[in-house]
């Protein structure tokens, strides 16, 4: 069954509601808006390369997963400026006359040599740009419209959702790509406070948060990392097939929209991936492990450590050996 097709109840997910998907013109941002024109919604669409956007937008017409144009919103953003959001959020406002779900969805990856040791400042501060002030960003843009919008509808205000797409390793600590290892949890720890704060706030406004967790997952990320390094020539080699790239471990893009979509169905805060290199359960078990590590004053990422890793595969029978040297991957 299509996700277009699979039964969702949560008012933010049904025909004529209004989706704000950023980083909409690749992998996870795609196949999400994809999904919510295909369920009759309707779609703004943000993302920094404005070409590839408005192909998308083109594609999704041609090929009749959304049949009305005026259901979809094209806003070339970039999501480290402030301004640009602000101005992304009063366009959708100004165009569809609301939000009902926003997913903040550009996300990037330092890549090899992220030893935080040694790292070039820049790298550091791009990669905190893009992943993590860009959720806060959008946050502060649309969380406030958001609520006053379901205030000003009174009794009659319906569900709506706001959310984030992580990293599973915002859960693992992951070593091997500090600077994004770092977006990710600061990503899951704004998303967490603000669901706090919105299951305390007073009033009608039922807004609530979700957080994305995907693991592998055959994105564009790699890609683009090589590309901005300077090899034009690999990158395009490599997106002529991005699923070989990934290699068999990953999912397609439509896996981790499905637990999304699924986790707002089901009213759940974290929507965790899985792939064909970790189970649900192995990447929890990770997730205890670090916060062994605290409680029993270990060595961070000790299962990382050739005298602590028996014992954590031991205590977690479904993960397989860990690779020593890290996981420099992106969400």
């Amino acid at each position: 069954m299509s996700l277009k097709d699979k039964a969702y109840s949560h008012p933010a997910l049904q025909p004529g509601k209004i989706a704000v998907i950023t980083g909409a013109a690749n992998g996870i941002g795609k196949a999400c808006a994809q999904t919510c024109a295909s369920r009759g919604m309707k779609v703004a669409m943000a993302d920094i390369q404005a070409e590839k956007l408005q192909q998308v937008a083109d594609e999704f017409l041609a090929g009749g997963v959304c049949t009305a144009p005026e259901n979809l919103l094209v806003v070339p953003t970039d999501v480290t400026s402030l301004e640009q959001n602000q101005q992304l959020c009063e366009k959708v406002y100004a165009t569809f006359g609301g939000c009902d779900f926003a997913l903040f969805n550009v996300g990037i990856s330092t890549g090899k040599g992220a030893n935080p040791l040694f790292l070039d400042l820049e790298k550091w501060k791009r990669t905190l740009d893009i992943n993590l002030w860009s959720t806060i960003y959008g946050i502060h843009c649309f969380v406030p419209r958001m609520i006053a919008q379901a205030e000003a509808e009174g009794e009659k205000s319906e569900p709506r959702i706001v959310g984030a797409t992580s990293s599973r390793q915002g859960l693992t600590l992951n070593p091997g790509d500090t600077p994004y290892v770092i977006t990710k949890v600061g990503q899951r720890a704004v998303m967490e406070s603000v669901e706090h704060e919105l299951r305390n706030l007073p009033g009608n406004h039922k807004l609530r948060g979700v957080c994305l967790f995907p693991g592998r997952t055959v994105t564009d990320i790699v890609a683009s990392l090589v590309e901005y390094d300077g090899d034009k020539e690999r990158a395009a080699d490599i997106r002529k097939d991005l699923t070989k790239a990934w290699g068999p471990d990953a999912m397609p893009v439509e896996h981790p929209v499905e637990v999304l979509f699924d986790a707002i169905e089901e009213g759940k805060f974290y929507a965790v991936c899985t792939d064909h290199y970790k189970t649900k359960n192995a990447c929890l078990g990770e997730v205890r492990s670090s916060a062994a590590d605290v409680c029993e004053n270990r060595p961070p990422a000790s299962r990382w450590h050739s005298e602590w890793q028996e014992k954590f595969l031991q205590e977690n029978p479904e993960a397989k050996k860990v690779d020593l040297k890290g996981e420099v991957r992106g969400f």
